[in-house]
């Protein structure tokens, strides 16, 4: 009897550890999202064809770059690390939109001084590791035109 108390104080206990080291991880995560959020000024994304205005001329247009790999908590690799096994279409699926975030916001920030970013792509990808006690990596890169008008 004893022995069944002991477990499920055992089982509780570790639960509420799981609990919050996944908590301060999240917070961690905002914290981190909250320092690189994006500030008035940058230039503008566009995806969609932009068509250029009759008294607005080109002054410079170079291509711009970042990249970024963020570690993943280990609690997630594990978590991902299940769903690959049973072949799961949620695979990193967050941690990629998180990565693709961060590097589109660190290419808005190296191309401050242009008014707009076209023809923007994001590749990401998986760093993974032969240790299995270490988090798989992800990769973000981020890519496209700056163009500064007159």
């Amino acid at each position: 009897m004893d022995f069944l108390i002991f477990g499920g104080i055992f089982i509780f206990l570790l639960s509420l550890g799981f609990w919050s080291l996944k908590h301060s991880e999240r917070l961690e995560k905002e914290r981190r999202f909250e320092e690189l959020n994006p500030i008035m000024g940058q230039p503008l994304l566009s995806t969609e064809p932009h068509v250029i205005q009759k008294n607005k001329s080109i002054k410079h247009s170079e291509p711009v770059t970042a990249s970024v790999i963020v570690a993943q908590p280990f609690s997630t690799a594990l978590q991902n690390r299940w769903a690959h096994f049973f072949k799961s279409k949620k695979y990193y699926k967050k941690e990629f939109r998180k990565a693709s975030k961060l590097a589109v916001i660190k290419m808005q920030k190296t191309a401050n001084d242009a008014h707009l970013i076209v023809n923007t792509r994001v590749q990401t990808s998986v760093l993974r590791s032969n240790n299995p006690l270490e988090a798989d990596r992800i990769c973000a890169v981020a890519y496209g035109t700056a163009i500064t008008y007159y």
